[in-house]
Parts: structure tokens; sequence; C-alpha cells
């Protein structure tokens, strides 16, 4: 994966600017620590150029571009500046600099990221991010009976990778002859169309032998996508645990 994007040298446009590319960033592989730290440094890497390269000349523009390789993600940020040297940046944590106001961006690029360089004569930073893969696309699921009703408690997210895992569990409470299953999505975060198929198969086996499943705590954007396809006309979902309960 590589994109490139520029902004014109306006720092009101810069926390919208910085959204739109994490996001597209949110689809790779990526555990929430390093999205975090690659917010951050983008982030800092870009007001640097707007406001120290750039000296806010909104006639100016800074380009960003990243890569993303096997374990690494590579974003280099470059402004239209006349460059800087990095080695005459004094070090913000030492006694004298550690009260004022400014000069901590590049010492925490320097601390989050993994490498640092500057390119084209201060006016390029290039940062290298080794990132950890799959934490962020693991589910964990959690299972406690509640009277006649067995709990499915699932976290994180819903995808590709992961839906046979969630597919396996709910075989197995079949094969125990559990007919009630309240499935809570409060810690979810993602599901794709794979995580709906499976909940799909799950309704229609429940039906076969007179039982039930019930969704209760969805947040907004996962009740967006099952109102999109329409699988909210076939699970009935609670806005609490209890009230599902209570219901069964």
């Amino acid at each position: 994966m590589r994109f490139t994007e520029s902004i014109p040298s306006r720092l009101d446009l810069i926390p919208d600017f910085i959204a739109t590319m994490i996001e597209k960033l949110l689809y790779l592989p990526l555990d929430e620590e390093s999205i975090f730290s690659v917010k951050l440094c983008l982030h800092e890497a870009v007001i640097n150029a707007v406001e120290h390269g750039n000296k806010l000349d909104s006639h100016l523009t800074v380009k960003v571009g990243i890569a993303f390789e096997q374990d690494k993600l590579i974003i280099e940020v470059t402004d239209q500046g006349s460059g800087f040297n990095p080695r005459k940046v004094p070090n913000p944590t030492s006694p004298a600099n550690i009260l004022k106001m400014e000069g901590r961006g590049i010492y925490l690029i320097k601390n989050l990221m993994n490498k640092v360089e500057f390119l084209n004569g201060g006016r390029t930073i290039k940062m290298v991010k080794v990132v950890q893969k799959g934490r962020r696309g693991k589910v964990d699921i959690k299972l406690e009976k509640v009277d006649n009703v067995m709990g499915v408690a699932l976290a994180g997210e819903i995808n590709v990778g992961n839906s046979s895992e969630l597919r396996s569990t709910f075989i197995k409470l079949l094969q125990g002859n559990e007919k009630n299953v309240l499935v809570d999505f409060e810690k979810v975060t993602f599901i794709d169309s794979s995580g709906l198929a499976v909940l799909i198969e799950m309704i229609q086996k429940l039906e076969k032998v007179s039982g039930q499943l019930r969704l209760c705590n969805v947040n907004k954007k996962i009740r967006g996508i099952f109102e999109i396809v329409k699988i909210h006309k076939l699970i009935k979902m609670y806005d609490s645990r209890t009230a599902a309960l209570e219901d069964f």
C-alpha cells in the first residue's frame, strides 16, 4: 500500500487532514499502540512543516507520503521551506528547556518511531514504524450462562480473519443444546461481511431448533451496518444486557 496527499499550510486544516490519513491505515493489520504513535508523530511532523517549514504561507503545501511494506510503515512529510539543521534542535527535556512552550515535536517523533531521518536539507522527515501485526484483528469471546440463556460477550473486531472462530463457538453451543443465545456487542469495534454471515447462519440454525438469537449493547456504527443490510429486521437488539435477558 502506498499513497500521497498534500495540504495547504494552514494549521486549522491539520486535524481533519490527519484524521483522513489515519482512516486509510485502519484497514491495515496495525495494533492500537502503533496507530496512536503514528497519528501523534504524523500530527507533529505536519505541524512543524506548516509552521516552521512553510512559515504558515498558505500558498505553499506540505506533502505526506505513506507506504506499508511488510512489517514497516514508512512516512515522509515534505515542506517547501528553506530547510533546517536537525542537529541544532535543542533537547526539550534539559533543565533550561523543560518549561518552554515549544520544541517537543521532533523529540516525541524520535522516541515513538523506530527510525527517523531528515532529508532534502531538512525539508523532508522520514519516519519508520515497525508495527505489530494482528492484534487489532483479534476477537475475544467469553461465555456466561444466566438461567436458560447463554451469554456470549465479544470484544475487538469480527472480521474475515477470525469469523470462523466465532462460528465454531456458535456451533459448539448448538451441539450443547443451547437454544437461547445473547450476544453482547458492547466491546465490539468492527464487523465485516464475514461476521454478518456468521450471525445470519446462527439465526437460521437456532430457528430450526426453536431457539433465539438476540443482541445487546450494539454501538451506533455497527447498528448502522446492520440497518444497511437489513439484519436489524432479523435480530432483536436491546440497549442493555438486563433488558435483553428479561425478554427471553
